[in-house]
């Protein structure tokens, strides 16, 4: 009963605590919109009158494979990675990770601490039963011990749903995951999310609407308490809307979308200031992280290197013009504003591909040369 409770009163509390996007956001371009069949669970249908009171501020369509690199998660939140095709979230100290390792066949989440500078061997996570099939992408909040992440299994509404567990110190072990429930999931499959606590926001990603190559990164705003439309009275073809998220100007009504968009805008500056040196930390493998360009051995990774700086910085102009031109849009929406702006995110999502590559590149040069 003690965990019933505890696990209700956080959902309660949770208001979503607070990285489409890595990195930025995306106004005019609507996502692809592929119909898909429309079976509604009966979960969906249970969970559809408690749907959370969400306001989603933006969103991006990217493709499936690489939506990691687009989510803007700070420093202060740690940072999510992919490493030899295992989901990565490491905590702001740098010092505990969480993993979900195996293939797509089976996946399990473990955990692994930083000790005397190496990584420990991996330990799975006790109180995720086999239930929560092939769980993925795990997040950890601000506070340590709330991890969510992605599965399947016959608590989900569609095919991947997000859930959310909190550590139990007494017994060392995970409660039992709740399902995060509407618009948080749907019919299809939710990835992943993740939260910025210290500026109020969070990221979602969804295949709902998208081809299958596809994947749709939703930017929201997080508050201190969770509510739900249950007191509107909706028609339940409006409510069925909103919980789809057929379209996130729905939801603007719910919030203070201005105050939304100046956070963010605020977060991804802050981010931009950072110095390139202490952002481009490159890590090898698990063992070798370099600081300075002195660290490479490889004489083609060290040019390498240079390039994919130059490639950094280049990225950081394009976005901040990129951030400029959306805020303007935001204000007064000019239709003539759009080709400037879908011309500038193109230009901006060759880079951060590029840069990917160009990282992938200089990581298999130097694993060469440090064997």
């Amino acid at each position: 009963m003690r965990r019933i409770l505890f696990l209700s009163a956080l959902i309660l509390m949770l208001g979503f605590q607070a990285n489409a996007q890595k990195r930025k956001t995306k106004v005019p371009a609507k996502p692809v919109k592929v119909e898909k069949k429309e079976a509604v669970s009966p979960l969906y249908q249970q969970m559809l009158p408690a749907t959370a009171k969400v306001l989603f501020i933006d969103s991006i369509v990217v493709d499936k494979d690489s939506f990691l690199y687009y989510i803007p998660l700070n420093k202060e939140s740690g940072d999510i990675s992919e490493y030899k095709g295992d989901a990565v979230y490491t905590n702001e100290y740098g010092n505990r990770r969480y993993i979900a390792m195996g293939d797509s066949a089976s996946r399990i989440l473990y955990t692994s601490d930083k000790l005397a500078g190496k990584w420990s061997e991996p330990q799975p996570l006790e109180g995720i039963s086999d239930e929560y099939d092939q769980p993925d992408h795990p997040f950890v909040a601000s506070d340590g011990v709330t991890l969510y992440f992605a599965a399947k299994g016959k608590r989900s509404i569609g095919g991947y749903d997000v859930f959310m567990t909190v550590f139990n110190s007494d017994s060392s072990k995970f409660f039992k995951p709740e399902n995060l429930g509407l618009p948080f999931n749907s019919r299809f499959n939710e990835y992943m999310i993740a939260f910025d606590d210290l500026d109020s926001l969070g990221w979602l990603v969804s295949d709902r609407w998208q081809p299958s190559d596809k994947v749709c990164i939703y930017t929201f705003a997080t508050s201190a308490s969770r509510h739900s439309y249950e007191a509107d009275n909706l028609p339940e073809a409006k409510l069925k809307r909103l919980a789809d998220l057929r379209s996130i100007r729905d939801t603007w009504q719910y919030g203070n979308i201005d105050a939304a968009l100046k956070r963010l805008t605020a977060m991804l500056q802050r981010s931009n200031s950072v110095d390139a040196g202490d952002r481009m930390t490159f890590v090898v493998d698990d063992t070798h992280t370099y600081h300075a360009l002195s660290d490479f051995r490889s004489a083609s990774a060290r040019k390498l290197w240079t390039q994919l700086n130059e490639m950094t910085q280049m990225l950081q102009k394009e976005d901040s013009q990129l951030s400029a031109l959306r805020d303007a849009f935001h204000l007064k929406r000019p239709a003539s504003m759009v080709p400037k702006i879908t011309q500038l995110e193109e230009k901006v999502q060759t880079l951060r591909t590029d840069i990917k590559k160009t990282e992938k590149k200089i990581r298999n040069l130097e694993i060469q040369s440090l064997k």
